[in-house]
């Protein structure tokens, strides 16, 4: 049995996941196995629409699902008192000054 990894054998998608379903994007970023130069299959680039399109998404799933609730609470149940379940608090910044606080 061989524990070896190639990742040329993976059948990667060539498209954004977004709200269920591929997206394409405007083009593609070529990549290389940094062990060999072997060429590896392209990824999908996205441009500030597509991100602006994925973040939206995102938001609103985590919204409707319940789970933003749940998070917000559990840290502020571990003392981080700037986040709250309103739109402020969903920016990166007020995350990412949430998270370094908790560092």
């Amino acid at each position: 049995m061989s524990l070896a990894f190639d990742p040329a054998d993976l059948a990667l998608p060539t498209a954004h996941f977004i709200g269920g379903e591929f997206v394409a994007g405007e083009a593609a970023l070529d990549l290389a196995a940094p062990s060999d130069g072997r060429a590896l299959p392209p990824i999908p680039k996205a441009d500030a629409g597509l991100v602006d399109r994925a973040v939206e998404t995102a938001r609103a799933a985590l919204k409707s699902s319940g789970w933003a609730g749940w998070q917000l609470s559990a840290l502020a149940a571990q003392g981080v008192p700037a986040l709250e379940a309103d739109e402020a608090a969903m920016t990166v910044a007020g995350l990412a000054a949430a998270w370094k606080r908790l560092g």
